[in-house]
């Protein structure tokens, strides 16, 4: 393609998810503007600078460049959306126009952002999330993420989601037709440096909400040992006594917030990985991407069942309906550990969903013949 606006739904600091992992994907053979969600002008460092593009746009990666946006103060609020909105978009066509972009593709992943009036066209609507169930979450009221949401469909070449269950629900609000694009995750290394010992299960991903502590604590009581990764953003006071309870255990042991390469060195050392999220309407429409790097690492599964567990059936997922059965699948399967060459016949299955390949699906979607071709249109 060549330069793509990429208006995400999370800063490019914030835990890597869906948007940092498919852009990345993406700026292997195409220039990839981030646009971060907008803050308050309050937490610039020097708010008198904003006026210079050059202070807010970052190499982040090869093939990233970063565009840190602001907004007045109180960006969320209601009376402020309007101001915000129209803040951001200046934003976007100042660093179009200071780097001199010719914009190939846009893509919106941002529930609370709308595209710019004159937006190229080929252009995405990529929805990460069932962000009208989880707009309480977001702080945001639900009309607010609905008439968002309809505005950025209404208005996108392409809308997709991230599974079938979203897409087809999406379908039936807006009135058109969804594609699918689902999570990804990283290509494995070719050498799997496994180390056996005993039994371990795997947590890893953010330690909140959607997290189903009455299966978490089932499996704690089996006793077997549970290796804990990632970062604590449960808001709940609920939430963070029993997640603060469950870690205190003493065969759970949180690692706090690890690299890429501790996140393979635990799941080298461990022989299940779990995926205990709740039943709720915001997880069944999720894909969840630790399910996706423990396949990719060759560690077998147990994951609640939720319709994005049954991804793929050469994978070794094995889905629980309760937190008996949860528990009770997980001593199972620890009691054996992965072969080296079962591990790597299901890290070799997990190439197929490799964020490269998620990254071609979304240049094939914009590229359709159906679509117009980029009108070369400045923000």
């Amino acid at each position: 393609m060549g330069s793509i606006v990429y208006m995400a739904g999370n800063s490019w600091d914030a835990v890597t998810g869906t948007d940092k992992s498919l852009a990345t994907a993406l700026a292997k053979t195409d220039q990839v503007l981030w646009i971060d969600p907008p803050v308050s002008i309050h937490r610039a460092r020097r708010p008198q600078k904003l006026t210079k593009m050059s202070t807010l746009l970052e190499e982040v990666n090869d093939g990233v460049l970063r565009l840190r946006t602001y907004g007045p103060p109180g960006v969320t609020k209601p009376v402020m959306r309007r101001a915000t909105e129209a803040a951001y978009h200046e934003f976007i066509r100042g660093a179009v126009k200071t780097l001199g972009l010719c914009v190939d593709a846009t893509i919106c992943s941002s529930p609370i952002m709308t595209f710019p009036k004159m937006v190229p066209k080929p252009s995405l609507h990529f929805v990460t999330d069932d962000w009208i169930s989880g707009a309480g979450l977001m702080g945001f009221s639900e009309a607010h993420i609905r008439r968002v949401l309809m505005n950025n469909a209404g208005r996108a070449a392409v809308v997709a989601a991230v599974t079938e269950y979203l897409a087809h629900g999406l379908a039936a609000q807006i009135g058109r037709e969804v594609e699918v694009v689902p999570n990804g995750c990283r290509v494995p290394a070719a050498d799997y440096a496994i180390d056996p010992g005993f039994a371990k299960a795997a947590l890893i991903g953010q330690l909140n909400e959607r997290l189903d502590f009455e299966v978490l604590e089932a499996v704690a009581h089996t006793g077997i040992h549970i290796a804990v990764a990632g970062p604590k953003t449960a808001k709940s006071p609920e939430t963070i006594s029993r997640l603060e309870s469950f870690l205190a255990r003493p065969n759970v042991h949180w690692h706090g917030v690890l690299d890429t390469g501790g996140v393979a060195d635990l799941l080298a050392s461990s022989n299940v990985g779990l995926t205990p999220y709740k039943d709720t309407q915001f997880n069944r429409s999720s894909f969840p991407l630790k399910t996706l790097e423990y396949v990719a690492a060759g560690v077998p599964v147990v994951a609640t069942d939720l319709p994005a567990s049954q991804f793929d059936a050469a994978a070794r997922v094995h889905v629980a309906g309760n937190a008996a059965d949860f528990a009770r699948a997980v001593a199972e399967v620890s009691t054996r550990w992965p072969t080296d060459a079962e591990r790597a016949a299901q890290a070799r299955q997990a190439i197929g969903h490799s964020w490269e390949n998620r990254a071609q699906l979304v240049r094939k979607l914009l590229t359709c013949d159906q679509l117009s071709r980029p009108m070369n249109t400045h923000f």
